[in-house]
C-alpha cells in the first residue's frame, strides 16, 4: 500500500504537465482555427465587393449610349471598392493582430 502512494505522488507531476500540453495543443488548435476562418470570412467579403463593382460596371456600359462617362463613372466605383477592401483588410490585420508570434 505504501509503495502505490509513493507511486501516485511520483507520477502526479508527469501527468498534470500532459495536462497542461494536451489543453496547450488544444487552445492552438482553436486559435488557427479562429484565424483561418477570420482569413475566409474576409476572402468572401472581398470577392462579394469585387462581383459586386463589376456588376455595376456593366449595367453602366450597357445603359449609356456615351462611353466616356462611364469609364469615369466606372474609375470612381474601383476607387470605393479599393477604399472598401482596404479597410476590410485593415479591419482583418486588427482582428488577426492578437495572432501574431511574441504577442501574448
Amino acid at each position: 500500500m505504501v509503495q502505490a502512494n509513493v507511486m501516485s505522488v511520483g507520477m502526479a507531476p508527469s501527468a498534470s504537465m500532459s495536462m497542461v500540453y494536451t489543453v496547450m495543443a488544444q487552445t492552438i488548435g482553436m486559435v488557427m482555427h479562429n484565424g483561418a476562418e477570420t482569413q475566409h470570412g474576409m476572402q468572401q467579403i472581398a470577392s462579394a465587393a469585387t462581383t459586386q463593382t463589376c456588376a455595376k460596371i456593366l449595367e453602366n456600359v450597357a445603359e449609356a449610349g456615351d462611353y466616356e462617362p462611364v469609364f469615369d463613372k466606372a474609375k470612381s466605383m474601383v476607387e470605393a471598392a479599393a477604399t472598401l477592401l482596404t479597410t476590410v483588410g485593415n479591419n482583418g490585420k486588427t482582428a488577426l493582430s492578437g495572432f501574431e508570434p511574441g504577442n501574448s
